[in-house]
């Protein structure tokens, strides 16, 4: 007999017992982001000892402490099964369904070069939020406009053309 088994009836316990509230949301991301494209931002309710509530059916709302409001669209991630919607001007809300197990992802868009710090907290007790541990995600240019290659290509700017 391991640690593991040892301590497997109490883990299983805090994973099945239903709570009301987390301790702290885990707020997950890469750090770098390009504008005008989604990045997906992972979300995970967690208990005291950082252990995911899997049977979390709370609502949150999302938003940025830093950054442009008005440049940022939140979207539902293909994978929930709560309710989520975009409140706009950079926020959007989330109610957790029992099927999400206490993590949903989330995609963000920002239409300007910034960056942001991502906000999650509790509707209903707004003292609940995330951990701050994420760090920033830094939007950065997004690729070149395709319109601008089609431009230069139609005046003769880089024409494959070997005729000409």
């Amino acid at each position: 007999m391991d640690v593991y088994d040892t301590l497997k009836p109490a883990y299983t316990v805090c994973q099945t017992n239903w709570r009301e509230d987390p301790a702290y949301f885990v707020v997950i991301h890469d750090g770098i982001a390009q504008e005008n494209i989604p990045e997906t931002i992972e979300i995970r309710a967690v208990d005291r000892w950082g252990l995911p509530l899997i049977n979390y059916q709370g609502t949150i709302s999302l938003f940025t402490l830093e950054g442009t409001p008005s440049a940022i669209t939140w979207y539902n991630g293909v994978n929930n099964n709560g309710t989520f919607t975009n409140t706009g001007n950079g926020t959007a809300k989330y109610t957790f369904s029992g099927d999400d197990r206490g993590v949903a992802q989330f995609r963000i868009v920002d239409t300007t070069v910034e960056s942001v710090n991502i906000e999650v907290r509790q509707a209903n007790n707004t003292s609940i939020t995330d951990d701050n541990t994420e760090g920033y995600l830094y939007f950065q240019p997004g690729p070149p406009d395709l319109n601008m290659e089609k431009t230069i290509y139609s005046i003769g700017f880089g024409s494959t053309n070997t005729n000409s």
